[in-house]
């Protein structure tokens, strides 16, 4: 059987097939912009900003981190929230010998392939238009180029950024 990880991330887009054997990895708020709270068919769940800027920015994640049961990655595990995971920043920092992180997206992508999962999906990972998803697209795209060096399949769903160009460049397209 197959190692998938499903990154979840808060773009909107098509229903996305959820594999039975896959583990499921959330986001920051993404319990609340698409599931109003509900929403338990996940792995672990990822938040990697300091704790009072979760409480001030977004309360209602912090509360509902406070009650889960499945581990909740964070910069530093915090006694208010009893599932909660110090993220592994030493070990991959040292194992990848970089500090390519633009964004929460890349420490999950590092962390997946630390765990060698042979096939990464993204799901609803648009990164399109805003400001802060450009600042992440090249660290993003490096994270998915040491997935792919590795030989772990990526598989992108619905529109995205991160999708490879269609065409190859000098062969089915030239930019003047």
């Amino acid at each position: 059987m197959v190692k998938i990880v499903q990154i979840l991330g808060k773009g909107r887009g098509q229903q996305i097939p959820f594999p039975p054997e896959a583990e499921r990895w959330g986001i920051n708020d993404l319990i609340y912009l698409r599931y109003s709270g509900q929403f338990d068919d996940w792995t672990r769940w990822f938040d990697m900003h300091h704790a009072d800027r979760i409480i001030t920015k977004r309360p209602q994640a912090w509360e509902w981190y406070k009650d889960q049961t499945k581990p909740i990655y964070l910069l530093e595990s915090d006694p208010d929230i009893p599932a909660s995971v110090t993220y592994p920043k030493a070990e991959i920092l040292d194992y990848f010998g970089t500090k390519r992180f633009g964004s929460s997206f890349d420490f999950m992508m590092a962390l997946a392939i630390y765990e060698q999962f042979e096939q990464i999906e993204l799901c609803w990972c648009r990164m399109l238009q805003q400001i802060e998803y450009q600042r992440q697209l090249p660290t993003a795209n490096y994270w998915i180029g040491q997935a792919e060096a590795r030989g772990i399949k990526i598989k992108i769903h619905g529109e995205s950024a991160l999708q490879p160009n269609p065409l190859l460049y000098g062969y089915q397209v030239t930019y003047n």
